[in-house]
């Protein structure tokens, strides 16, 4: 009923159908999959509740996780245990050395703006992190995939064409045949193919285990593709590509006793190629996705003029800016588009050095999932693997404040295996 219906229409009861369904997982005592689902897509969902009320959605967010972290507190639940280790060292460092930049800050629109959304991203972080419990190693894949759909869905209500909201299906109908799909119509593109993009390789990696008995799970997967068309930002599917090959090659390096999980994910992932490539040429659409083309926005990449230009002031300046003026200085965009030019130029060369020693680390537990660690549980899998796409799309969108998502998909990881590890030694002792 959701892919035909404008979500705009049936705003208060789907309200309230949402409310219901959370709290029902809640009464499953599925707080852990709640959690993490609100901080990964929570966004898509307090979006469509500040176009209703004006409330602001990133601290709405924080509201919500703060009062799961309340509700943990009088369940009397324990709250997941944190291992000491060099991760934790190099994120205080890191992030201490974002502190020290803000002296450099100038007192303008953009550079506050992103002040604040550095603290907001921050602290829903921290409290999702410390609000989880010693049941995240029974984390319920099936039902984050269920709340996580029910959260992304509203992202919809935001899609106009000609002063008229639309239905998912709607939208499809009218943007999947244009050259450049829903760009220039006043919607926000880059966050929405960020959060479809995490979404459909949730699914994918749900496949490791599928089942006849849970396949009305991939009619969910229609809402993040078609997310994925109509907003046609080739840095999305290029971010997915590094983890969906990887999950490739886990599938057939440690998961070989699934040869029926793995044929269908890539008869899933191989079908959606032919299908869409079909459907652009069936409908002469040179799609952004699979071809070079400005469209009717007229806007390419602008990547590469905006680089040349953080590149001219590191050869001509090299000095630090300071958080959030690259701007300012560079006379360019109000950012450079990738992670590891922001750092340099506004936070310095220390700065950067931290944040390619926390790369390495990403790339050294990669390693040990293939090649150390005996098990992956489907969540630790999933994590690992957002990791490599949240960074993927760091080397080209946004900014620093938006692009932390890597740094808690990764600390998430790295703390449920240390906890996974600690309960594991002393059910042997």
């Amino acid at each position: 009923m959701l892919l035909f219906v404008d979500i705009n229409i049936i705003a208060i009861p789907y309200l309230f159908f949402s409310a219901a369904l959370f709290l029902f997982f809640i009464y499953q005592k599925k707080i852990n999959e709640l959690i993490l689902a609100f901080a990964i897509f929570g966004y898509s969902y307090t979006l469509f509740i500040n176009k209703l009320t004006g409330i602001v959605n990133l601290g709405l967010i924080l509201v919500i996780v703060s009062c799961f972290f309340a509700l943990q507190i009088i369940l009397g639940a324990q709250l997941i245990k944190k291992s000491f280790n060099a991760t934790i060292v190099l994120y205080l460092l890191f992030f201490l050395t974002i502190v020290f930049s803000f002296f450099g800050i100038y007192t303008q629109s953009y550079q506050l703006f992103k002040f604040q959304l550095l603290i907001l991203w921050f602290l829903i972080y921290f409290v999702s992190l410390i609000s989880l419990d010693e049941n995240v190693l029974k984390f319920d894949f099936e039902s984050f995939l269920i709340i996580s759909t029910f959260l992304f869905i509203p992202h919809f209500s935001n899609a106009e064409y000609e002063g008229a909201t639309l239905s998912p299906l709607n939208v499809w109908d009218t943007f999947s045949v244009l050259d450049d799909g829903i760009r220039g119509h006043n919607f926000d593109i880059i966050t929405a193919t960020r959060i479809a993009g995490i979404g459909l390789l949730a699914f994918l990696v749900y496949i490791l285990d599928f089942s006849f008995k849970k396949i009305y799970l991939i009619l969910f997967v229609m809402f993040f593709g078609i997310m994925i068309v109509i907003c046609q930002t080739r840095q999305s599917i290029i971010a997915l590509f590094l983890p969906i090959l990887v999950l490739i090659l886990y599938n057939f390096s440690k998961e070989r006793r699934n040869y029926f999980g793995i044929a269908i994910g890539l008869l899933l992932v191989t079908f959606s190629i032919n299908s869409y490539l079909n459907y652009s040429e069936l409908n002469g659409v040179k799609s952004r996705i699979v071809s070079s083309v400005d469209g009717s926005s007229e806007e390419g990449t602008g990547r590469e003029m905006i680089w040349e230009q953080a590149m001219l002031y590191i050869n001509q300046e090299g000095s630090t800016t300071g958080f959030g003026n690259f701007t300012t200085f560079t006379r360019s965009a109000t950012y450079p588009h990738n992670i590891f030019l922001e750092v340099y130029i506004e936070m310095g060369a220390f700065s950067l050095l931290i944040l390619v020693a926390i790369v390495v680390l990403i790339i050294v537990e990669l390693f040990k999932v293939f090649f150390v660690y005996e098990n992956n549980t489907k969540l630790e899998l999933f994590l690992i693997l957002a990791t490599l796409y949240y960074f993927g799309l760091a080397q080209f969108s946004v900014d620093l404040p938006r692009n932390i998502s890597f740094f808690f998909t990764f600390i998430l990881f790295i703390f449920i295996k240390r906890f996974n590890s600690y309960n594991l030694k002393h059910i042997k002792a």
